[in-house]
């Protein structure tokens, strides 16, 4: 970017702050609460619902506030949906740059709270907006995004428990959440909470997929993780057998395998048996690449990878 470029940028995110900061001086601190929650959701395109706008500020009804949106400069706007920032990046700079570390935190979290009543197994089949809402606030890289430690999440999703805990994708991010940080059994044990909500392709994905992870953990002892992979390449296949009919869920479980097989053949020497153990598996997959039909480029990407690397793991080292 030249320096006329730095100079409008400066420019425009000076005037968000001015527009920011003479609406905070405004408002009461209850309100300003609610208006910094709407970029929890704003920041990912997302109206923040009346209902939960009002729940964070206190107030009963969309009267008792005090800013207005009758005029293109109003920073804050009502619209069908709830309340948001005038510009999508207007609330991504405010998220930024006028929130604290704490306060991103404990918006996120509120807000999932306060949407839990407008989720249910009934809107989840419908996609409500809510249910968009909170799936996006769910997602296990943005809850560690806006927490300090690994500790946090955790709490963060505790928190939601009682709210969520029949609900697949709660348990879903929740396990991998502690498969990225290498608690591979408490990851299992969520991944197959996640299965006994509905044992479908994408749960049977994820357990598949987490005990995969294990299996290529280094501190994870050889033989329990050949146990691992083979338990986790299992629940791939049922997670395939669950996904015929429905073209676009066959690619994940087969990127899955593909991927943590290449992993685990580098923890084996050329000779271990196990070896021609693991290129049967690769074999069985690729067949299945061909029976569905696959044309992912992704998919052939990985799949072409594991048919190298067997070949170079059973050649001698020179």
């Amino acid at each position: 970017m030249g320096l006329s470029g730095l100079e409008k940028a400066r420019g425009f995110y000076g005037r968000i702050d001015r527009e920011w900061q003479a609406m905070a001086r405004s408002i009461d601190a209850a309100q300003l609460v609610a208006i910094k929650a709407i970029t929890t959701v704003n920041r990912s395109g997302y109206s923040l619902p009346v209902s939960v706008f009002l729940d964070m500020a206190g107030v009963d009804s969309v009267k008792s506030i005090s800013i207005n949106d009758n005029s293109e400069d109003d920073v804050i706007i009502l619209d069908a949906r709830g309340y948001r920032f005038r510009h999508r990046m207007f609330a991504e700079y405010v998220f930024r740059y006028h929130l604290s570390s704490a306060e991103e935190y404990e918006l996120s979290l509120r807000v999932a709270k306060s949407l839990a009543p407008l989720v249910s197994s009934a809107s989840m089949r419908r996609r409500t907006y809510p249910v968009l809402i909170i799936r996006q606030l769910m997602d296990k890289d943005g809850v560690m995004a806006v927490s300090p430690t690994v500790e946090k999440a955790r709490t963060w999703y505790g928190e939601l428990e009682g709210h969520f805990d029949w609900n697949g994708r709660f348990w879903d991010q929740r396990a991998l959440l502690e498969s990225d940080a290498h608690f591979h059994d408490r990851a299992y044990s969520y991944a197959k909470k996640k299965v006994l909500v509905h044992r479908h392709a994408f749960s049977l994905n994820t357990l598949g997929r987490v005990r995969l992870k294990a299996s290529v953990d280094e501190m994870v002892q050889l033989d329990l993780a050949w146990d691992y992979f083979r338990e986790g390449e299992a629940y791939l296949s049922e997670s395939l057998a669950h996904a015929q009919g429905f073209w676009d869920l066959h690619e994940h479980p087969l990127m899955t395998v593909f991927s943590y097989l290449v992993e685990f053949s580098e923890r084996l020497e050329f000779d271990d048996p196990r070896i021609i153990a693991l290129d049967q598996v690769r074999v069985k997959w690729t067949r299945d690449v061909g029976r569905f039909n696959v044309r992912s480029a992704g998919v052939l990407e990985k799949m072409t990878l594991a048919q190298e690397k067997m070949l170079k793991s059973m050649v001698r080292p020179s």
